[in-house]
């Protein structure tokens, strides 16, 4: 998909979104896109200014949480997808947040889809919707598409308590960015509920924020990230990167620049990035500031 188009439908642009996937895919084709140009270098400055103060253009990404409730396709194509990707927001989740992640995902071979989901409802009712608005999309999508979800915060709660239940043939990868899968106490909209096993054709990756610097985690006692469950692959994120902290909300940007670095037979089409120098650490607990 065209880098402008989809800045217009992640609101920087004048585009009116529609309905749920089964109704209304959104719309690709703005009439009055204020972002110029098709190259992914000039809107990648426009989306990353801290000063977008550009006429007629909605807060960025600001428009992804005023969607209804349901799976959302980011992208209006009839082609057929090698691989089909996921987005489902946390708590609160501002909506800007997604913007970059769902530039850095972008490209021909990959269908974007964002799952606006009420938090301040049960959570049952949360994992209800996505169930069914999955089995609506997996029937029309054939069996050797890969299958990837990203969660954010709370966001990665709700996907660990549908896995048992996602019945799919092919690959399907599961990353959890600062998810608090060892609950928030009294909080029960990020309730736990992992699986008693994993299915085999998923992989589970949890993209952990050091605590200290996170500031939904830092105050807790422990770490609420901190779970003992075998089958996740624990990645602790750096405490900065390129001078900004990674924390709480700019985890989920740094984890999809990784997610590209490391798996380019997937994102390989995106646009080129920086060179830089990224180092992670696989680890049992967390590192100290």
């Amino acid at each position: 998909m065209p880098a402008v188009a989809l800045l217009c439908v992640l609101g920087l642009g004048q585009t009116v979104l529609g309905q749920s996937t089964k109704n209304n895919p959104l719309s690709t084709t703005p009439q009055h896109c204020k972002v110029e140009g098709d190259s992914f270098k000039q809107n990648e400055s426009i989306t990353r200014s801290r000063d977008l103060k550009i006429p007629g253009l909605f807060e960025p990404g600001g428009c992804l949480m005023d969607l209804p409730f349901g799976l959302h396709k980011l992208e209006d194509s009839s082609r057929n997808p090698d691989h089909i990707l996921i987005g489902v927001h946390g708590f609160k989740g501002l909506g800007r947040e997604w913007v970059t992640p769902f530039l850095e995902w972008n490209n021909e071979a990959t269908d974007l889809y964002f799952l606006r989901w009420n938090y301040f409802a049960r959570q049952s009712k949360a994992r209800e919707l996505l169930l069914t608005e999955l089995a609506s999309l997996l029937t029309e999508t054939p069996a050797d598409v890969r299958l990837t979800f990203v969660g954010h915060s709370c966001g990665g709660v709700l996907l660990t308590s549908i896995l048992e239940q996602l019945s799919y043939p092919n690959s399907i990868d599961v990353h959890l960015v600062a998810s608090p899968l060892a609950g928030l106490g009294l909080f029960t909209v990020c309730k736990p509920d992992l699986p008693e096993q994993l299915p085999d054709n998923i992989t589970l990756t949890h993209w952990q924020t050091q605590q200290k610097v996170d500031k939904v985690f830092w105050y807790f006692p422990k770490n609420p990230q901190e779970v003992d469950f075998a089958p996740i692959e624990v990645i602790v994120l750096p405490r900065k990167s390129d001078d900004t902290i990674v924390g709480h909300v700019h985890s989920l940007a740094w984890v999809a620049k990784e997610m590209v670095r490391r798996q380019p037979a997937i994102y390989g089409s995106t646009y080129l990035k920086k060179s830089e120098t990224v180092q992670d650490t696989v680890r049992t607990e967390t590192p100290r500031l």
